[in-house]
C-alpha cells in the first residue's frame, strides 16, 4: 500500500483534532457539555476546571499541529513513527486512561465515558491499521501532491 494513505490519514485525523482543539478554545462552540460532564461544581471550581479544559486543548492542538508538521516535512520512516504513536496514543493508552481515571467516584458520565472509550479506541485501531498497510511502503515522486 502506498504512502499516500498514510499521508492521507495523518492530515485528515490531525486537522480534525486541530479543529476540535480551536472548538473548546472558542469557549465550547460545539456546546460538548465538558462541564456537565464533571457534576454539580460551584462557580470558582467551574472556572479553575475551565482554565484545564482550555490548558488541556491548547496542549492538544500543538501536539497534532506538530505531528502533522514532522509527517508533511519528513519521509516514510518519519511518517511510521507518528503513526506508531497515534496508535499507542490512542489505543490502548487513551481508552485505559478514560476508565481508569473517569470513574463514578468523580461523577463523570457513563455514557460519554462509554463512548470516549469506544472512539479513542476506534482511531487507535484505525492508526494501527494504516501502520501496518503501510509499512512496507516507501515514498513515490507523488505521495504529497495526493489529497
Amino acid at each position: 500500500m502506498s504512502q499516500k494513505l498514510a499521508v492521507w490519514y495523518i492530515r485528515t485525523l490531525c486537522t480534525i483534532m486541530i479543529f476540535q482543539a480551536i472548538m473548546q478554545l472558542a469557549h465550547d462552540t460545539l456546546q460538548n457539555g465538558w462541564d456537565l460532564n464533571m457534576g454539580k461544581l460551584d462557580k470558582k471550581t467551574k472556572a479553575i476546571a475551565r482554565i484545564g479544559v482550555i490548558w488541556d486543548h491548547f496542549f492538544q492542538g500543538q501536539l497534532f499541529l506538530m505531528a502533522l508538521l514532522v509527517s508533511e516535512y519528513g519521509g516514510a520512516p518519519v511518517r511510521k513513527i507518528v503513526l506508531a504513536l497515534l496508535a499507542v496514543a490512542f489505543f490502548p493508552l487513551a481508552g485505559l486512561a478514560t476508565f481508569l481515571l473517569h470513574t463514578d467516584a468523580v461523577n463523570y458520565d457513563p455514557a460519554k465515558r462509554t463512548a470516549e472509550i469506544v472512539v479513542a479506541s476506534a482511531i487507535g485501531i484505525l492508526s494501527w491499521t494504516t501502520l501496518v498497510a503501510t509499512y512496507n511502503s516507501v515514498d513515490d515522486k507523488h505521495s504529497k501532491d495526493w489529497v
